[in-house]
């Protein structure tokens, strides 16, 4: 084999895998080659390869979907065979407002329409009303309503009686109460018609659907008919039932009233006799004294104020200007006397000096008649004050006498007026009452239905129940689903190796390539010697994957001592490990090195009838157990030049007991000092020893990992027990080239066409 082929330090792509890029010899590791070790991740989560991979499952399985489809269409077919048909019967009723009465005399007390709406609906599935159809029609002895036949389908009905009949297989109806026997049966009657019954209403009209379900299509009809006749005799009655009672209500509060009104009267009565009032207008006597005495009483003071005011100043002025009730009539006549005596006076100056006599005797006239004058000023104006003070007096005790009495009439005029007002009140209560009595008394006899039929039960044709096409896509769909959940579920648990992708991520073993099914091939699906396939076409997706994996192999030589003795072995039986061996050695003698293939199951071993040999004496249990010495003796050559093989030789009683002696690894070293590569059948590693007795005396093992066969907790088992040999890596074999995950791989062609 070329060396320079790894030189490059690319990666390099053969068939079916990618060879990573070696920088240098230190980035290998002992244990896993020039791969990097990953840990197992058991709770990844669901990734887009992953549901791809769900998709090509579901595709692959599809004909056990359809088919789990198939069982379910004949099973809703067969069940809807078997269901007895039910027939709905329908009528349309309307349902006016509360407070539309037959005569629109006065409008009633306003109402919530929708709540009304949707009491009367419930009313419609009220368990009354199907009492009363019960009674009515004898549903008791209706065979449609024998205790066999009370459910719609015949299937259900077998179902129901069975679980009926196991509750009650405890209870002796002998004890039983035969009154609450017959009671518990009408329950039952009158929750079946509940149960058949359906209403529901139309949009935002006033429109009601009401329907009746029955097996005949007459039964249904007459049981809806009666129905709603019940229903609407029921509301007509607890109608009338309201307006007599509240017409009998209204008759009592008349009675109240018109007591309420009589007393109210009687105070009133009673109140004007106590006080002798007569009438109580504003204009009245006692508001006209009282105002007159006002009035006096307002000019008494005034007068007197100005008295006041003349009696400060000393003095009478002008005359217009004196207050009325002062005499001046006589001071009158005394100024104008002495204004003429003070004018003769002063003629006599003129002519006289003041102490002429005449002069003298004038002027003492003069003085004196100014004191006179003076004296009668403060007499007279002195009499007029206390004159004015004395009527003040009286007016004010007149006019608090008339303030009291109009204080007590204004008193009595409150309570009047409050006693005028209750008497009133009652009057307008007491009318209005008797009003709406007689509109009561007159629409408790002509009181209507404000429910309505306008579209009648009519007989049925075409059953609704079962509704085959239904049932048949029901069936359908749940068959689907089962199929696919079945199918999910069980690709879900499924902990075998799927992919190389799960062999990458759910072990520590590093991948080494690919094997695809021989089988599944267009190429070799005749071929009998499966094991020389990949050394028969060259250029095939068969040779170029043992190819890869053989160089993935010789990789591992670059970071430590190269790899001569490789064993091949797996997990458990039939992974196609021989298959595996067999192919790698054929390819690597392509290369004119010298190989030797060693059949190391004693137990079981194939490596003679690959090969087409016989098992003879001659074998690797003749060199172990000592009767041989010469290894030439043993190997036999093969077909091809530089392939030979060694047999297993006659299979000994204790296998593990020829693997632990010395023995063994002196075989090996002479073998290895003769060929250049030696691979080693070897037998399954889990549940015999052999293998690990094998692999401690090879340079590198390699597992061979069967696609959808091992699981990774067998698998990483395996692994754990070949802790103290070098594994090289894992392959995994017998992969679907048709798969999502596989089939780039394998149909990729790179060559020239011959």
């Amino acid at each position: 084999m070329d060396r320079n082929y790894y030189s490059s330090g690319r990666d390099e792509i053969v068939s079916n895998a990618v060879i990573p890029t070696i920088r240098s010899p230190r980035h290998l590791t002992h244990n896993c080659g020039y791969y990097e070790t990953r840990q197992v991740n058991q709770n990844a989560p669901i990734s887009l390869d992953d549901i791809k991979h769900y998709i090509a499952v579901l595709l692959k399985k599809k004909w056990q979907i359809l088919l789990t489809a198939l069982v379910g269409i004949v099973l809703s077919g067969i069940y809807a065979l078997l269901c007895t048909p039910v027939y709905r019967s329908y009528a349309t009723l309307v349902i006016e407002e509360e407070n539309k009465r037959a005569l629109h005399i006065a409008p009633a007390q306003p109402t919530l329409e929708k709540d009304y709406f949707t009491t009367q609906i419930s009313i419609l599935r009220n368990m009354v009303i199907a009492q009363k159809l019960v009674e009515k029609m004898n549903l008791e002895t209706h065979p449609e309503f024998a205790p066999n036949n009370r459910f719609p389908w015949s299937v259900v009905n077998d179902l129901t009686a069975y679980i009926a009949k196991f509750r009650s297989a405890d209870t002796n109806p002998e004890l039983m109460d035969p009154e609450m026997v017959e009671n518990e049966k009408k329950t039952k009657l009158i929750e079946e018609v509940i149960k058949r019954l359906s209403v529901d209403s139309q949009g935002k009209s006033r429109l009601v659907s009401v329907a009746m379900e029955a097996q005949d299509p007459k039964t249904a009809a007459e049981l809806l008919k009666n129905y709603l006749s019940i229903y609407l005799e029921y509301n007509l009655s607890r109608r009338r039932a309201e307006s007599l009672e509240s017409s009998a209500w209204l008759q009592g509060e008349l009675k109240q009233v018109s007591q309420e009104l009589m007393k109210s009267r009687s105070a009133l009565i009673e109140f004007i006799n106590k006080h002798g009032m007569v009438s109580l207008e504003k204009n009245n006597h006692v508001i006209t004294a009282f105002n007159t005495a006002a009035e006096g009483l307002l000019k008494s003071k005034e007068s007197r104020v100005r008295l006041q005011a003349f009696e400060r100043q000393g003095s009478i002025g002008e005359t217009q200007t004196v207050p009325g009730g002062v005499d001046v009539q006589h001071l009158v006549k005394l100024k104008e006397s002495l204004a003429l005596l003070e004018s003769e006076y002063a003629h006599l100056r003129t002519v006289y000096s003041p102490n002429y006599p005449k002069t003298y005797a004038m002027g003492r006239r003069i003085e004196e008649m100014r004191k006179k004058i003076a004296e009668i000023e403060s007499s007279t104006i002195s009499v007029a004050v206390e004159a004015a003070i004395q009527e003040e007096t009286l007016l004010q005790d007149n006019f608090e006498k008339a303030k009291r009495a109009a204080m007590a009439l204004n008193s009595l005029d409150v309570q009047y007026a409050i006693l005028q007002k209750e008497v009133d009140t009652n009057e307008r209560v007491y009318l209005m009452f008797l009003q709406k009595a007689k509109e009561m008394q007159v629409n408790a006899g002509v009181t209507g239905n404000n429910v309505s039929v306008i579209l009648a039960p009519v007989t049925p044709v075409i059953p609704v129940k079962p509704q085959k096409a239904k049932f048949l896509l029901l069936g359908a769909l749940a068959g689907m689903m089962i199929g696919i959940l079945r199918v999910v579920i069980k690709e879900y648990k499924d902990q075998s190796i799927r992919n190389f992708e799960d062999l990458r991520n759910n072990t520590t073993v590093p991948g080494l390539g690919i094997v695809p099914d021989v089988k599944k091939l267009d190429d070799y699906g005749s071929m009998k010697a499966l094991e020389f396939a990949a050394h028969m076409w060259p250029r095939s997706a068969l040779h170029d994957a043992f190819r890869n994996i053989f160089t993935s192999i010789e990789l591992t030589s670059m970071a430590r001592e190269r790899v001569k003795t490789i064993a091949f072995t797996s997990a458990g039986p039939e992974e196609g490990k021989t298959f595996v061996a067999v192919s790698i050695a054929t390819i690597v003698s392509h290369d004119r090195e010298r190989v030797l293939i060693v059949d190391c199951d004693l137990r079981r071993p194939k490596i003679h009838k690959v090969f087409g040999v016989n098992q003879n004496n001659r074998g690797l249990t003749n060199l172990l157990s000592g009767r041989v010495n010469d290894i030439d003796y043993v190997v036999t050559p093969t077909f091809l030049p530089n392939l030979n093989m060694i047999t297993s030789g006659p299979i000994p009683e204790n296998p593990v007991g020829l693997l632990q002696s010395e023995r063994l690894a002196e075989v090996l070293l002479q073998i290895r000092e003769k060929y250049d590569t030696i691979i080693l059948d070897c037998p399954p590693i889990l549940g015999f020893a052999d293998s690990r007795l094998l692999t401690m005396n090879a340079d590198g093992v390699v597992l061979v990992v069967k696609e959808a066969q091992v699981s990774r907790h067998v698998l990483n088992e395996a692994v754990h027990s070949l802790s103290r040999a070098h594994i090289i890596g894992a392959i995994l074999n017998m992969a679907n080239p048709k798969s999502a995950q596989h089939s780039s791989y394998f149909q990729m062609r790179y060559y020239v066409p011959s």
